[in-house]
Parts: C-alpha cells; structure tokens; sequence
C-alpha cells in the first residue's frame, strides 16, 4: 500500500488548495494570494498527498532572515485528528531549519482549542496575546517554537 507524500505545492495544486481553504476558514485567501505564494523566495509551502494524489493538507509559512511565520495550515475536514498536521510540521521545520530559521511564530484565535493544544504538543510556547488582530475584530495568541540546532 502506498503512503501519504510531502511535496512543495505547485500552481498545478493550488485549486485544491483554494477549496480546502474555503472549506476551513471564515476568511479564506483569495485564489491569487495563494498563487503568489508558489512563486516567493521567501515562502515555504507544502503540501501532503494521498497515495491517489489527493491534496489531504497543506501549510505556508513565510520567513524573513532566521525567522518564520506559520501563515497557514489546513487539513481537509475528513482527514483531521490522524495526525496529519502534526506531520506537515515536522516535515517543515526541518526544511526551516536547512534554511537556517531558528525560531518559528503563529497567531491563533483563543477559541481554537484543537489548534493551540496540538502546536503546544509539538513544542509551541504561548508569549503573548495581540487584541483586533483578526478581521472581525478577534484576538489573537501568539505561539513561539525555537527550533534545535543540528
């Protein structure tokens, strides 16, 4: 039986992307947005694939020098709680790493409790709040993870 496979998206990939982020967020990107981060220099954007080829998850991070941002993560809503979030992450902080980013930072909305309990399974530090970060006026908790130096 084949296995699941991380790749970098491609623009090939990113209808499929756009569905599953408007499937997850109530302020999806556009389909531009998301196009344009296939193209940076400055962006990591991965994508796990089904045997089938079916995208099940992705994730972009943008990064600056030795720091990174995750700016997106979405696992299709069938696909959740199997762990595969969990793996997008490892798999892309290794390759932050071989970048030489050795911090990482995420916003997350205080109600999203499966969020925050897994990026703090996997070694996130809450380090502050930033209020009207949102849209809609919402807060957000800011996440911190220190990469370790091979």
């Amino acid at each position: 039986m084949l296995q699941d496979s991380i790749r970098e998206i491609t623009k090939d990939d990113i209808q499929a992307v756009f569905e599953i982020e408007r499937r997850s967020f109530e302020e999806p990107w556009r389909y531009e947005a998301l196009m344009e981060e296939t193209d940076g220099d400055s962006a990591l954007f991965l994508g796990l694939f089904g045997s089938d080829g079916t995208l099940k998850a992705y994730v972009c991070f943008g990064f600056v020098l030795n720091e990174a941002e995750l700016l997106r993560l979405a696992v299709l809503f069938e696909y959740r709680r199997q762990g595969i979030a969990a793996k997008l992450l490892s798999h892309s902080e290794n390759i932050l790493r071989s970048y030489g980013i050795d911090t990482v930072f995420l916003e997350v909305r205080p109600c999203n409790l499966p969020a925050r309990a897994l990026y703090e399974k996997i070694g996130f530090e809450r380090i502050s709040y930033r209020p009207n970060y949102y849209g809609d006026g919402g807060g957000a908790e800011i996440y911190r993870k220190r990469l370790p130096v091979d």
